[in-house]
């Protein structure tokens, strides 16, 4: 009797150890797989290197992203530093994802994918964004002939435009010197401000000039800057409702809260 009991009790601690690595294993596979789907790691070979991105969305300029000297830029509709943690989301979509479906057997109409919602361009692959499914979590995401999935928050991402990619701090560097340009040609250090133009975050990033009417001009002004990467000068307009710090042949505009502007 205590025989068979003592054997039921190795039967239930097998049992118990079994069904805990059953549930481990199971576990790491959902694991693995979500990690496959959102973070998908990009291929070692430097021939699969992210190096050039493309957005396309309906009613809005194209834009267009590029890896220069190991910086991404975005290139178009405008020149800006781009913001390195918002690259994270092309790395993720680069590799296709572990599960996905042939497009005959999806109803592309009903996904959003037969007049896309944002088109993606990742060196030589193209994947269209299309709507969410059921859950409203996920979005479509058609590559060549295969349908899969990313999560919902990529649209609005894209939808974000410039502003959503670019580094938003107006003066990236560490400056060693800033001054005021006045009309004469002569020039104000102002190096006493240097902290305050250099923490100056924009709101915004446009293109420029606007697409409307410019509004009324108040005051205009150029600074001139030395850091250790680049020296250059950039123009500030000011307006009555928002300031615009324009850098020379960029075609972008900072857009910045008079409030913020610091004082020159």
């Amino acid at each position: 009797m205590r025989s068979r009991h003592k054997q039921t009790q190795r039967t239930i601690a097998a049992g118990s150890v079994l069904l805990v690595s059953l549930v481990g294993l199971i576990v790491f596979l959902q694991w693995s797989d979500r990690q496959d789907h959102l973070t998908g790691d990009i291929q070692e070979d430097s021939s699969q290197s992210l190096h050039a991105i493309g957005i396309q969305r309906p009613g809005f300029a194209d834009m267009r992203l590029a890896l220069i000297d190991s910086q991404w830029q975005i290139q178009e509709p405008c020149l800006a530093d781009v913001n390195p943690q918002r690259m994270q989301a092309f790395s993720s979509l680069q590799k296709p994802a572990s599960h996905s479906y042939a497009a005959a057997e999806v109803d592309l109409l009903a996904a959003g994918l037969i007049e896309p919602l944002a088109t993606v361009s990742l060196n030589d692959t193209t994947l269209h964004i299309g709507n969410t499914d059921l859950s409203g979590e996920r979005r479509y995401i058609q590559r060549n002939d295969r349908i899969e999935f990313a999560p919902e928050w990529i649209l609005s991402l894209l939808q974000g435009g410039t502003s959503a990619f670019a580094h938003l701090i107006v003066f990236p560097d560490a400056m060693t010197s800033l001054s005021i340009q006045q009309a004469d040609g002569a020039a104000v250090d102002i190096a006493d401000h240097i902290m305050q133009w250099q923490t100056l975050s924009a709101n915004q990033v446009i293109s420029w000039p606007m697409k409307d009417d410019e509004p009324e001009l108040r005051q205009t002004y150029t600074l001139a800057y030395e850091s250790p990467s680049k020296n250059g000068q950039l123009r500030v307009n000011v307006y009555d409702a928002f300031s615009a710090v324009l850098h020379s042949d960029a075609h972008c505009a900072y857009v910045v809260s008079n409030d913020a502007l610091p004082t020159p």
